[in-house]
């Protein structure tokens, strides 16, 4: 039986889930700090100093409140079994590093429940609110996906090759040019499918699994 290999958005998860926790363990350090402190020196501190350690206390209760935040949304997203708990993560944490997360969760499953309507809003929802987010193009893809689905071949071809050219380096990348292969093949415009899996077949930078993929897709259609 083949290993498991983490998507791209599984190791975010697990990464996220690492720094979330790095950073509880700094913030107990810190605020043990202040309260050996006040301990220390309570009864000859100034006025000045109190209202600055209060300040900093204040600071720090609203951080620590935010970091809480942080790992519920976190602990949500990991143990979360589908769209409700998903959408409660997005909904109930949204300025959270695992809102966006959650956002594309939700579209993944609403597509892959042929729910397409509702996939492409939460993608849209998705670049609105996170249009600079690594998992950017992910989104954008997703789209393409949506309009294929919809049996709008030609639009879905465009943006497939768009995204190509956009990220060459991304994960998306050969999958894009497989999408575009596909659509060309529906239209019934071979000559234009070929040339998409040749691009995907002769690209550098890809795996070797996307070439043999390529060579195959072309040898079928040259049965």
């Amino acid at each position: 039986m083949s290993k498991h290999r983490p998507t791209p958005e599984e190791d975010q998860q697990r990464q996220h889930h690492q720094e979330v926790n790095a950073q509880h363990e700094l913030e107990q350090h810190e605020v043990q700090e202040v309260l050996n402190f006040l301990k220390r020196y309570g009864r000859t501190i100034t006025a000045v100093a109190a209202a600055l350690a209060i300040a900093f206390m204040a600071f720090q209760f609203f951080r620590v409140r935010a970091r809480k935040m942080e790992r519920a949304a976190q602990t949500t997203l990991v143990n979360g079994t589908g769209i409700q708990d998903w959408q409660r993560v997005a909904e109930d944490y949204p300025d959270t590093g695992a809102a966006p997360l959650a956002g594309l969760a939700i579209a993944r499953e609403h597509y892959n429940n042929g729910s397409v309507d509702q996939a492409r809003e939460w993608y849209n929802r998705f670049l609105e609110k996170h249009p600079d987010h690594e998992l950017a193009p992910v989104g954008e893809m997703g789209l393409a996906h949506c309009m294929e689905a919809d049996g709008d071949y030609e639009a879905a071809a465009e943006r497939y090759g768009q995204l190509a050219d956009r990220f060459p380096e991304h994960y998306i990348a050969p999958l894009c040019l497989l999408g575009r292969g596909r659509c060309f093949e529906e239209l019934g415009r071979l000559d234009q499918a070929r040339d998409a899996y040749r691009k995907l077949r002769d690209h550098p930078d890809f795996e070797a699994d996307w070439g043999a993929r390529a060579e195959a897709e072309l040898m079928r259609l040259d049965d």
